[in-house]
């Protein structure tokens, strides 16, 4: 599955971009989130997902050692 980041962008304007690994976007979102931009995630169906929530995602599929 892909994901794309949301945040708010220059002038208030939605700005989404991807599509993205699932660690990439959370890297991205991260990083927006420091800025005070960061709004949500979507997966490729369009579903939306909190950083936390795609974080805890992330966490559950993550190999077993």
């Amino acid at each position: 599955m892909k994901y794309f980041v949301w945040w708010n962008g220059a002038d208030g304007v939605r700005v989404d971009i991807g599509p993205y690994s699932l660690a990439n976007a959370i890297e991205i979102a991260l990083d927006q989130q420091q800025r005070g931009n960061f709004l949500y995630l979507t997966d490729d169906t369009g579903k939306r997902l909190t950083l936390a929530a795609a974080q805890r995602l992330k966490a559950s599929t993550a190999p077993k050692v």
